[in-house]
């Protein structure tokens, strides 16, 4: 992570003159008992000047009632979610609350019972304090990411009673305003409320600029400037020193625009030509200090030539300079003010601006601001110095979870120029491939190795020759890259060629490209079913990797993953769970590949029958990938929240969790893994609803893609076990015992293939399948057998929930095996029949409230009813605090009632018995 810029987190000074406005006070100090207090209105109404005056009085109360005050300033590269976040629990360590290494275990992989959301979980550290926080985002308006949007609406449902949420905005931003209005957890402060009135204005005037005016002539001001503030501060910088301050007075009329563009041009004009010029190339910063001003003005081909200026003199003039520290060592132009003279400059000298920004860019860059100086060198469209610190800066951005930050860069790299950069191509690629657009990197490396192979470039584009280091990172990536894809498309032959081919060719590749070939070449070896080979060589990945000192955490979860296939459920929860681990212990905040480990630990535990966890690391996984979007495993979480859903009997929530599954392989480029898992889940949801004619396609269509007399690779083995399981369950319909033959047939297929493979994850399921079958149809010596073989795998991986999940047939088999003499495994036996005694009952609830209502909910509904409190409930469920208040927040929102009496009362009246 780049190094937080910490003049965003200075809560402004007022200066001495300010006026006093204690209406707004106390308008704010009423709604503090609420969750979100709202400033919105356009820019120059002094909203960031009235939080800073509320702070202060604040932080005049005695030392035994002072509130701890968490201040950001906003701006547009804020959108990228992980810097947001990081800006956000940063500023809770400004306040010395000591939340440090529960901060850092809320990013990465904290206490797997927390529910839902990074933030939730932030709030939840919270809850422990006994002092007041507030939380002021200025200048909101900056901030477009829904991800962030739907984070901040999520934190402010769930605050605790202490603590509070500012917002400061031009704007109203999507935040179901409506919603915390009707809950009246809504206080706002509006333009109307932030206009001055006549005696503020004549006081502003007064105490700011030293104007005596008529009560006519203040009249007149307040009148055509609407108590708009920025307004008449352009008026009072236009007032000092006129004869006749009448006439000017009258002189402007109409839109703030018209009186701001008017004002400006009078109050510019009043300055010193110098002082002018200088306004004019600094402009076009964001945040600025003395040094940085100096540079800019010392240029031979600067449009002007400014005085020396220093920026607390201007701000003593009234020039819109807000500061930015306490030692008033940074600051900027108020945004409306910057964009009125970014304006004039684009009008008088546009030819100017390039060279400011390239000039900006370095001096960022010289003084260790790499994201600052990458942003100018963008804006000067200065491609060499763009695409240059863009392929230094982008592993690292990448390694913080900073994709959404890089993405905006190439986004306005031209597209020509992009291509010219071989470098930049590579990495564009490999960004490509971790955010699931795989589909997308053919283009870019056919580029790069075109230019490598002409041996041409692109001057002006960051990448003036090619050293034979980055010729071998070019061609080997190109491969490995290539060789991914061709595992994702379902040719893992052909990615073994692709990537034997390039360590024979390249033998001097760098140790992190080496390790990224040997995980392609794992995943490969996986796909065609030698799960030992591909263990082996993702082992050796992983030591290369970390030989290296590069965060391939990728290749980490996929020993886990394929660990999980060969059956070893507790060690592959290990290496998913040191994964997560490292990279806490690391410090990488939100780093997107987290969300493949909670992925494939929500699968372990489901298997295990952890339900919580499963459904929590689900969660944590589908928050990751909208801080980092990958498709497969948005996908992948779905899936899981599906399984989680039917063994709750919550069919409504498993459709719609598949629904959204589908949505996101919609017309992409998916691992056959993900196509397997959601083209398999889909019929257990179909049994549920009876849907046969669905079921008698599904079942043709897998026959056929089953059908081939080679080998069955491990999506086949899926496809054909599920198979197995539909046509036990519709025979216990249909009572068409044929059917129990031909599932015996395909079992035989899937055992041999499962055992040959050592995929240990389908010959658990399978053993326990042929048991049933043998069972089913009187075979009963053949099924205790199976059986026993299935438990000696079961036992020490804790499997549980295929046993479960197989249902009554599964339940009445093993009670049947012990009544067998001296069963081997009853124990482990015996513990599953009182997991069967566990499930949610096969009792229906009223129609009405089932309707409406998860199982969950109305189990959290009923001891609602009782009067138990958060913590009771939580204890009794075996849940956290947190998830049971995201549950009752769902109830009351499903039954839309505003507390929980209400909710209980709605609730009789859909089941009045």
């Amino acid at each position: 992570m780049q190094p937080l810029i910490r003049t965003k987190f200075f809560i402004p000074a007022l200066r001495d003159n300010i006026v006093p406005r204690p209406q707004l006070l106390e308008k704010i100090a009423l709604g503090a008992q609420k969750a979100l207090t709202l400033i919105c209105a356009p820019a120059g109404y002094g909203k960031t000047t009235l939080l800073a005056a509320w702070i202060a009085a604040v932080q005049r109360l005695e030392a035994a009632t002072k509130q701890a005050i968490c201040w950001v300033s906003l701006d547009p590269d804020d959108n990228d979610p992980v810097r947001f976040l990081s800006y956000l629990t940063a500023s809770l360590e400004q306040i010395r609350l000591q939340l440090s290494p529960e901060i850092q275990e809320l990013l990465c992989s904290g206490d797997v019972l927390q529910p839902q959301t990074p933030l939730s979980m932030l709030v939840n550290e919270l809850q422990e304090l006994n002092q007041p926080v507030w939380l002021v985002l200025d200048d909101y308006q900056f901030i477009r990411n829904t991800a962030i949007h739907d984070g901040m609406l999520f934190l402010i449902e769930h605050l605790p009673q202490h603590m509070h949420v500012m917002i400061a905005t031009r704007s109203d931003p999507p935040l179901a305003l409506s919603r915390l209005r009707a809950c009246n957890a809504l206080c706002e402060i509006r333009a109307e409320d932030l206009r001055f009135s006549l005696d503020e204005t004549a006081a502003f005037l007064k105490n700011g600029f030293r104007l005596v005016l008529s009560d006519d002539q203040i009249r007149t001001l307040g009148h055509r400037t609407e108590g708009w503030i920025a307004g008449l501060q352009l008026a009072g910088v236009s007032l000092q020193g006129r004869a006749d301050p009448a006439y000017f007075i009258e002189a402007f009329s109409g839109s703030h625009r018209f009186i701001m563009d008017y004002l400006t041009e009078e109050a510019l004009s009043r300055q010193p030509e110098s002082i002018q010029h200088f306004l004019l190339q600094t402009s076009i910063l964001d945040r600025m200090n003395d040094a940085l001003c100096a540079f800019l003005m010392e240029t031979d081909e600067a449009p002007f030539h400014a005085a020396d200026c220093r920026l607390g003199d201007l701000e003593s003039r009234g020039l819109f300079l807000v500061p930015q520290d306490d030692e008033r060592v940074w600051y900027r132009y108020h945004h409306l003010f910057a964009d009125l003279l970014r304006a004039r400059l684009q009008a008088v000298a546009p030819q100017s601006i390039p060279l400011l920004h390239r000039q900006s860019s370095r001096w960022f860059e010289d003084h260790g601001f790499l994201e600052e100086a990458i942003q100018h060198a963008l804006a000067a469209a200065d491609w060499q110095q763009a695409g240059r610190l863009i392929v230094e800066q982008m592993p690292s951005f990448l390694e913080n979870g900073q994709m959404s930050t890089v993405m905006s860069w190439l986004d306005r790299f031209p597209q020509q120029k992009l291509l010219g950069n071989p470098v930049l191509c590579v990495q564009a690629a490999e960004m490509y491939a971790q955010a699931g657009r795989i589909d997308q990197i053919d283009p870019l490396l056919d580029k790069a190795e075109a230019i490598l192979n002409a041996k041409s470039y692109e001057p002006d584009c960051g990448q003036t020759e090619l050293s034979s280091d980055t010729a071998v990172y070019i061609r080997s990536m190109a491969a490995i890259l290539r060789g991914l894809k061709a595992v994702c498309s379902g040719c893992p032959s052909l990615a073994l060629e692709l990537t034997q081919t390039s360590l024979v060719m390249e033998p001097e590749m760098q140790a992190k490209e080496l390790a990224v070939l040997y995980w392609v070449q794992g995943w490969a070896y996986r796909s065609l079913g030698d799960l030992q080979q591909s263990l082996e060589l993702l082992t050796r990945a992983t030591t290369i990797a970390s030989a290296s000192g590069k965060k391939l955490r990728d290749i980490w979860t996929d020993l886990g993953n394929v660990t999980r296939l060969a059956g070893k459920l507790p060690q592959a929860i290990e290496i998913l769970t040191n994964s997560l681990q490292k990279a806490q212990q690391h410090g990488d905040a939100n780093q997107g590949n987290l969300s493949r480990d909670e992925a494939f630990l929500s699968y372990l535990y489901y298997e295990q029958n952890h339900l919580e966890l499963a459904y929590s690391y689900a969660n944590r996984a589908l928050v990751h990938t909208r801080w980092w979007p990958s498709h497969n495993i948005i996908a992948m979480a779905y899936v899981s929240l599906a399984w989680v859903a039917l063994a709750r009997a919550d069919l409504s929530g498993a459709r719609q969790a598949m629904q959204a599954a589908e949505k996101e392989r919609a017309d992409r480029l998916m691992t056959p893994f993900v196509h397997s898992l959601i083209e398999n889940t889909w019929p257990l949801i179909w049994l549920k609803e009876d849907r046969r004619d669905q079921l008698e396609t599904w079942e043709q269509d897998t026959l056929h893609r089953v059908e081939s007399p080679c080998g069955l690779d491990e999506y086949q083995e899926m496809r054909l076990t599920m198979l197995i399981r539909v046509g036990m369950e519709r025979t216990r319909q249909d009572k068409k015992r044929e059917r129990y033959q031909l599932c015996l047939q395909h079992s035989a297929r899937v055992l041999e293939s499962s055992h040959s493979s050592g995929r240990g994850n389908t010959l658990v399921v399978i053993l326990l399948y042929r048991a049933l079958l043998f069972h089913l149809t009187g075979r009963f010596r053949e099924a205790f057998a199976e059986l026993a073989a299935c438990f000696s795998l079961a036992e020490p991986a804790g499997y549980v929930r295929i046993f479960l999940d197989a249902g009554e047939s599964a339940q009445l088999l093993i009670a049947a095996y012990l009544q067998e003499s001296s069963p081997a495994h009853a124990a482990f036996a015996q513990s599953l029949l009182v997991e069967f005694e566990r499930l949610p009952s096969a009792k229906p609830h009223p129609k009405g409230l089932q309707e409406v209502l998860t199982t969950r909910e109305i189990e959290i509904l009923k001891l609602l009813t009782e009067g138990c409190s958060n913590r009771e409930m939580a204890n009794r469920l075996f849940l956290s605090e947190g998830t049971i208040k995201f549950h009752v927040h769902h109830i009351l929102e499903k039954l839309n009632a505003s507390s929980r009496t209400q909710a209980i009362a709605k609730a009789k009246t859909l089941n009045p018995s």
